[in-house]
């Protein structure tokens, strides 16, 4: 019952912080994402009590790095901050490819066909990017290559954890790229319509898709 009630406070705090957004409440929009991670590290807690694994120490570890990203973000009018965030999130997106290939039932490896699209969908994303990105061309292409490893990560779990397990986190990781290439199109690229709406509105889901198919496998 208690990660139940956990599970609907993060989501209930996600839909104000994308209220906030729509009523350009500052405040209220800073707290909200500063928040986020915290509910869902208490989920994690709540659910995992008394049964602490490996995969459960790597979420966790990932989850507190997505929170230091989400508050030096929050500054990223401030180029220092901004790259705080980014260092972050890269550290955040390492932990999860690991902890990907250690929430499988055996041996994984690399599959060309299965990891193409996501592959494809980074060279066309950097093609346009890198170019755009000025001084912070290196950040932005290693940020890239790290992310989609972590995507294909995901995906290569197909048939070596339960099916709940692998949607779950294979949507999570699709999200969550989704999410950080509307960052970096908003960013670098063009100023996008309701940018911060659409940002969050992918991110918020992605990380609580990932920690339910994480623990889903551990279950």
């Amino acid at each position: 019952m208690k990660n139940i009630l956990t599970q609907w406070l993060y989501l209930a705090i996600g839909i104000a912080h994308l209220i906030s957004i729509l009523l350009e409440n500052t405040p209220m929009t800073q707290y909200t994402k500063a928040i986020l991670m915290p509910l869902l590290l208490l989920y994690l807690y709540v659910h995992s009590k008394g049964n602490v694994k490996i995969t459960t120490l790597l979420l966790a570890t990932a989850l507190i790095l997505s929170w230091g990203g989400d508050v030096a973000l929050i500054f990223q009018a401030d180029q220092l901050y901004f790259l705080l965030g980014v260092g972050l999130f890269l550290c955040a997106q390492l932990v999860y490819m690991y902890l990907f290939t250690k929430a499988v039932y055996g041996r994984m490896e690399f599959d060309p066909l299965r990891s193409l699209p996501f592959i494809l969908y980074a060279i066309l994303l950097l093609f346009i990017l890198i170019p755009a990105s000025g001084e912070f061309m290196i950040a932005v292409g290693l940020y890239g290559v790290c992310l989609t490893a972590m995507a294909i990560a995901s995906r290569l779990r197909g048939g070596l954890t339960g099916t709940l397990s692998f949607q779950m986190v294979l949507l999570g990781a699709i999200l969550f790229m989704l999410s950080d290439s509307l960052l970096a199109i908003n960013k670098f690229l063009t100023d996008l319509p309701l940018a911060h709406l659409w940002i969050m509105g992918t991110y918020i889901p992605a990380q609580l898709f990932i920690s339910k198919g994480i623990l889903a496998h551990d279950n």
